[in-house]
């Protein structure tokens, strides 16, 4: 059924719990494919990251922020 939705692209059932990883308007196409299958969430959590997540994924590394740069470069000044 989700797998199905354009939004999603990636599901994963572990212990009952669903994972659904997706882009554009996933939360609407989800709730919307639940509510079309009557099928009641228990618990829903929206989770969205960010870019420095995108980051981190990309490079396996953290990046610095600007605010720790400038402590840095103050100090070794």
């Amino acid at each position: 059924m989700l797998t199905a939705l354009p939004e999603v692209t990636e599901v994963e059932v572990s212990e009952g719990r669903w994972v659904v990883t997706g882009r554009g308007q996933l939360l609407s196409g989800v709730a919307g494919a639940l509510a079309r299958a009557e099928v009641v969430a228990e618990d829903l959590r929206v989770d969205q990251r960010t870019l420095d997540d995108a980051f981190v994924a990309f490079t396996g590394h953290v990046s610095e922020s600007p605010e720790s740069s400038a402590r840095s470069e103050r100090r070794a000044g």
